[in-house]
């Protein structure tokens, strides 16, 4: 399913003519792939990038959403609950990104699309969380919003 409202640019005259769009060059796309791999390690997010090179020759955008939750209180957060947030967040978009960005530079294109939430501002139970999305956000050279 594709939503978009799809005004103008003053916010009249709606249009699914982008939305239709869209939708017509997903039903053209006849190949899908799944990869089961972590992006925890440079060899996962090698391994990622090229699947989908090897399925369709190049790579011209990768949007990362890889993400897990392991909430606890900050004063009883242990390391075994840290580390795999910092490291799904935090580094799986960087080991993706790395070997894309690599291959999207030789192609002189591309593009890369990280997401944040509002929780890098801090949440109760979820400092982990927090410090991953904030750090990815900053890292990036991309400000965060909410």
């Amino acid at each position: 399913m594709v939503a978009d409202y799809g005004v103008s640019m003053d916010g009249s005259d709606p249009t699914s003519d982008v939305a239709d769009a869209v939708v017509k060059e997903i039903e053209s796309a006849d190949t899908a792939v799944a990869v089961a791999d972590t992006v925890t390690t440079m060899a996962g997010g090698s391994r990622i990038v090229q699947t989908a090179v090897d399925t369709w020759g190049r790579i011209d955008g990768v949007v990362c959403v890889a993400g897990i939750l392991r909430e606890r209180m900050l004063f009883n957060m242990t390391e075994e609950e840290w580390d795999p947030v910092v490291e799904t967040h935090l580094k799986g978009t960087f080991t993706v990104f790395r070997h894309a960005a690599a291959l999207m530079r030789k192609q002189q294109s591309g593009a890369l699309v990280a997401f944040t939430s509002g929780a890098f501002a801090g949440s109760v139970a979820q400092a982990n969380y927090s410090a991953a999305k904030g750090e990815s956000c900053r890292s990036s050279g991309v400000p965060p919003s909410v």
